[in-house]
């Protein structure tokens, strides 16, 4: 997907999708002093600042709203990752450790300062909206309660042009929270007549996106997201998301109880064993301009063929990188790439009723079957210190259910913050987890994470491993992967096909086994796991 260079640096086609910016604000004192004391000063400390760095010392500042008091942060995905094809890959995390500073204030005559540090839960990129979990003070220490001020969830059918609203947000390079003030102007409708944007004109600039929009109760009605300038419109127009686009399976699993995995939909990774469904309607579209919907195809050693069914949409599918190779209406052939693509859907800007659409990617049948690697076993090998009782112990034999090792994966592009995508057709996860003493709460070093192949009953072969009755070949030829934990007692888990459960288990000196069940949803690329707890 190669770029034209242009004074005015021209997007990419891939990058059409908008590129929306980091917004903050500018000052204005008498904005605050319209609403209530009361009201003022509770969005004020639900007001965050978040600020995320990348491995190139690059990096991006935003601002968030709490919205429930055990710490959980909403905002603008791109606050917290790549939106669209500028600059990487569309869903990856600028973060690659998915680990973001967050600073509050007590007062608007208080400087913020980092205090927390936060992960991303849940995205949707589409809708350009994160989900974040305050995990620590910056210290490590964990945040145990409820100790955040929140603000209020609306609802914009309360809104109607002239309602006053107002922005709270950080200004780039400013530590004190800031706030403008003004009307709604209008409404942004999507294809099924919901709200899709809120037009106002309370300021927002860079630093603002992910804040508040509230109303005169100091409820959550939108999140500042965008402003639209230069020569698509006279003035500039402020954007910003309706609060009840907030998907509502993120409200109800926040009512169940605490979010520990990360999931980030939007850009899916195309199968050959099943269509990728997809449906636009407008969401992402402003004005006259079009939206584009991203997807992965993974690796494939043979030439391979997208197909496009339910609309006539160009589609264009290219490298990592930004060249792009093929584009074509309706579909796109591909050859052999040893690498992970990224493709886009040019969807129009107004779609008159919600567009479904299917995604079918197909592979060249081979020649002749192909050989199974055997898997590489230096990688699966269980540490000396884990502990191995006497040979005279008893242990049940491994019940048959041995099958052959998962071929080994051909090198992949791994964008920040997603998993790698291997030979086999599907998405492939990453898992990250810790390892803890279940008593202590201490991190457990040196330990080792093994994964089984779907249906392997590992408990049986770890037994018999353990008691000397099978030796590492055996054990190793049931193992997908394994992971050994370092000295914060982190481990990473990489190449996992999705859609799939695994048998697992923890292993470490002066413990049992921890066994676990790893279930893989296909729609998240990076999956944060609990703790292993582990007891002696």
């Amino acid at each position: 997907m190669t770029r034209t260079p242009s004074a005015e640096r021209t997007p990419s086609r891939l990058a059409l999708g908008g590129l929306a910016l980091v917004f903050l604000l500018t000052p204005t004192l008498s904005s605050a002093q319209e609403l209530s004391r009361a009201v003022a000063d509770r969005c004020v400390r639900a007001t965050v600042k978040i600020v995320g760095l990348a491995a190139d010392g690059s990096g991006s500042t935003g601002s968030g709203s709490l919205i429930d008091p055990r710490g959980y942060i909403l905002t603008n995905f791109h606050v917290v990752g790549r939106l669209t094809a500028e600059g990487g890959v569309p869903g990856s995390l600028i973060n690659a450790d998915n680990r973001y500073a967050i600073a509050t204030v007590d007062s608007a005559r208080q400087s913020a300062r980092p205090r927390f540090v936060a992960t991303v839960v849940r995205a949707d990129v589409r809708l350009d909206l994160a989900l974040l979990r305050i995990l620590s003070d910056e210290s490590g220490h964990p945040i145990r309660g409820a100790p955040f001020t929140t603000v209020e969830i609306g609802h914009t059918r309360d809104l109607r042009p002239g309602s006053a609203l107002w922005a709270f947000g950080f200004p780039l390079g400013v530590r004190t929270i800031n706030v403008t003030s003004g009307h709604v102007t209008g409404f942004e409708m999507n294809a099924r007549d919901d709200v899709a944007w809120v037009r106002s004109d309370a300021e927002f600039n860079p630093g603002n996106s992910g804040g508040l929009l509230v109303d005169s109760r100091g409820r959550l009605m939108a999140v500042p997201t965008q402003v639209l300038s230069g020569g698509h419109t006279l003035e500039p127009v402020e954007l910003a998301r309706p609060a009840e686009r907030i998907p509502a399976r993120w409200l109800a699993e926040l009512r169940r109880g605490p979010i520990d995995d990360a999931r980030i939909e939007g850009v899916p990774t195309l199968s050959t064993e099943h269509a990728t469904l997809g449906e636009a309607i407008g969401d992402r579209a402003w004005f006259s301009r079009g939206e584009i919907h991203y997807f992965l195809v993974p690796p494939h050693d043979r030439p391979a063929h997208v197909q496009l069914d339910g609309t006539e949409a160009e589609v264009l599918v290219g490298t990592l990188a930004g060249e792009t190779l093929a584009s074509g209406r309706g579909g796109v052939d591909l050859p052999p790439s040893r690498q992970s693509l990224l493709g886009g859907i040019v969807l129009p800007a107004h779609p008159d009723r919600p567009l479904a659409y299917r995604l079918l990617l197909n592979v060249e049948a081979p020649a002749s079957p192909p050989a199974v690697a055997a898997g590489d076993s230096s990688r699966r090998q269980i540490p000396p210190e884990a502990t191995r009782p006497s040979p005279t112990s008893s242990a049940p034999a491994p019940e048959d259910h041995h099958r052959a090792p998962f071929a080994s994966a051909a090198p992949g592009a791994t964008p920040s913050g997603r998993g790698s995508v291997g030979v086999s057709a599907g998405m492939r996860v990453t898992i990250r987890g810790r390892m803890l003493d279940a008593m202590t709460g201490r991190p457990v070093s040196g330990g080792l994470v093994v994964v089984g192949q779907p249906g392997v009953a590992l408990r049986s072969y770890l037994s018999a491993f353990l008691a000397g009755r099978i030796g590492e070949p055996q054990l190793d030829a049931v193992l997908v992967q394994t992971a050994r934990t370092d000295v914060s007692g982190r481990y990473t888990l990489t190449q996992l096909p999705a859609d799939t459960v695994y048998p697992a288990a923890g292993m470490a000196r002066g413990y049992p086994p921890a066994m676990l069940t790893i279930t893989i949803n296909h729609e998240a690329s990076v999956i944060d796991m609990n703790a292993i707890q582990m007891t002696p």
